[in-house]
């Protein structure tokens, strides 16, 4: 099962609106709160996440995934391997629920 497969399956539609609205720091993406789980998200999730990244870079018009993930708020707060793989699951989260409210309409 692919990571984008696992957030439609976890969250109802109305769950993704909210993180859409709020953000996973908000606490509404249950499964994905605590760093055991966004750390074993990621590490099992991790070229998909990658993927979607080096993608959205390339569409911005960005240098790299890095340097489109140093644009997200809060990165510079990241001090630890947690912190940073927390932040590039939640990107992903959200990036799904946003991609999935845009084709609900």
């Amino acid at each position: 099962m692919s990571f984008k497969q696992w957030i439609l399956d976890t969250y109802e539609p109305s769950e993704l609106k909210d993180i859409v609205s709020h953000g996973c720091v908000s606490g509404c993406a249950h499964g994905a709160i605590y760093y055991h789980e966004t750390m074993a998200l990621y590490d099992k999730y991790h070229e998909e996440i990658w993927d979607a990244l080096n993608e959205m870079a390339e569409e911005i018009g960005c240098g790299d995934a890095l340097d489109f993930v140093s644009s997200f708020t809060d990165s510079n707060k990241v001090h630890s391997d947690h912190q940073f793989k927390n932040l590039l699951v939640w990107f992903y989260i959200e990036e799904i629920a946003r991609k999935q409210e845009e084709t609900q309409g």
